[in-house]
């Protein structure tokens, strides 16, 4: 019998087909660009800059500040107006015309004396006080401007005379304490005495309740004690228990 052919098996292939879920294309991978690098860059150099300037600049405006803090050019010194100048020529002009007017030398003595100008205060005190050797306004006011000026030797000479003038002249003992106390070194003991006297004088008043201060401040209680002028023995001040 003839050999008959076997019907033929349909061919199978071992690839699969390839389906459209097979065929999804692959996410790319990021990557840095070159765009984004030179954008970091350039971020960070102009963070950079700024603060460079920014410390220029800080610099800068503390160099001025400090300059303009410790510089005493001319200029600065031309730019202070003195508040009593005017005045204080017009009274230079009054004594020119009328160097015998008493007032006018005092007050003249006073503006300057009260001013920082005590060199040019100090001969038109003296000669006021050559006019009128007992006026103890004047006197007191040349004492405490000669103390505040440092010449407190000076200070103290006339002082003194006031207190020889009037030894109830409670300003003139008080005004004298306040000089020993802030002295240096500080004539303590001498001071306590003069607030002493300055109380003993009045002590209603308000120069007395500032010597009672400083006392206490010291360390010092003040006691009554006769007046200055009285010749009466009284007790001294006593330090605190």
């Amino acid at each position: 019998m003839p050999k008959q052919d076997r019907p033929a098996k349909p061919a199978t292939s071992k690839a699969r087909a390839s389906t459209p879920e097979s065929r999804q294309p692959r996410q790319p991978q990021p990557t840095s660009s070159p765009l984004s690098r030179a954008s970091r860059t350039q971020v960070v150099f102009i963070i950079v800059s700024s603060l460079v300037v920014c410390s220029l600049i800080l610099a800068g405006v503390v160099a001025i500040a400090t300059d303009q803090l410790t510089s005493n050019d001319d200029s600065t010194q031309e730019a202070y107006t003195d508040p009593n100048k005017d005045v204080i020529a017009e009274q230079q002009t009054k004594v020119a015309e009328n160097p015998d007017d008493y007032y006018a030398l005092t007050l003249l003595a006073n503006l300057l004396g009260n001013t920082g100008r005590l060199t040019e205060a100090i001969p038109l005190y003296e000669k006021a006080l050559q006019m009128r050797p007992d006026d103890q306004g004047v006197r007191l006011d040349f004492a405490r401007a000669l103390a505040d000026g440092g010449h407190r030797p000076d200070a103290e000479i006339q002082f003194r005379k006031l207190i020889e003038l009037d030894p109830n002249n409670q300003q003139a003992h008080y005004y004298l304490a306040e000089m020993y106390r802030v002295s240096a070194p500080p004539r303590t003991d001498e001071a306590i005495a003069e607030y002493q006297k300055a109380i003993a004088i009045d002590p209603s008043t308000y120069m007395a309740q500032q010597a009672t201060e400083q006392l206490k401040i010291l360390g010092v209680t003040a006691s009554p004690i006769a007046s200055p002028a009285s010749g009466t023995p009284g007790a001294t001040a006593s330090p605190n228990a």
